[in-house]
């Protein structure tokens, strides 16, 4: 297996823990795959965008999240950040629903 597939793999892994695909959610193992296959690969930024924005087994970064999802430019990911907004002194906040 070449490494871009291996990355393509983990990259998908990660997502069925993020969401709990097949298994139970499990944010460390995704956090770990994501992170190690993010080099141009959307499905991994996603997932840590994701995980950074809704602090799942890690500490809360609404910033670094919304980051990732721009990197990751997904439709999931660009409806993930309909769900943030930069406030007038430029912090990264949530929307009211």
């Amino acid at each position: 297996m070449e490494v871009n597939e291996s990355k393509y793999a983990q990259s998908h892994l990660a997502r069925c823990y993020l969401e709990g695909w097949g298994t139970g959610p499990n944010y460390e193992k995704a956090y770990s795959l994501a992170w190690d296959s993010q080099t141009d690969n959307k499905q991994s930024l996603y997932v840590l965008g994701k995980l950074y924005c809704e602090g799942l087994g890690l500490p809360e970064d609404i910033a670094r999240g919304v980051d990732f999802f721009r990197q990751a430019n997904l439709s999931d990911a660009q409806e993930e950040l309909k769900k943030y907004k930069k406030t007038l002194f430029g912090k990264w906040v949530r929307r009211r629903v």
